[in-house]
């Protein structure tokens, strides 16, 4: 559940910093549970939703924001404010 945790996370926060738009996080999501030998980053880069300079600027800020807190990730989950629509149909 923690590398999915993961996973959810890296996508909530691209979509908080306006970088990817929620479409575009439910399928590349979907294409992750799907094929789950790449990353969600993996996955929204292959469809070009991602490029490469802003996904390395996204791993960095997720793995600030696991530090922040305490590297709980539903700790760290929690804190992100995002569209509760977004998060239920990643569900």
């Amino acid at each position: 559940m923690a590398a999915a945790d993961r996973h959810l996370l890296f996508g909530l926060l691209a979509l908080q910093t306006g970088i990817i738009n929620q479409g575009q996080l439910v399928a590349a999501f979907q294409a992750w549970t799907l094929d789950k030998t790449r990353s969600l980053a993996d996955h929204l880069e292959t469809r070009g939703d991602l490029p490469s300079a802003k996904r390395a600027i996204l791993e960095g800020l997720a793995g600030i924001h696991l530090e922040t807190h305490g590297g709980d990730v539903e700790k760290s989950l929690a804190a992100v404010p995002s569209n509760r629509s977004a998060r239920a149909r990643l569900a």
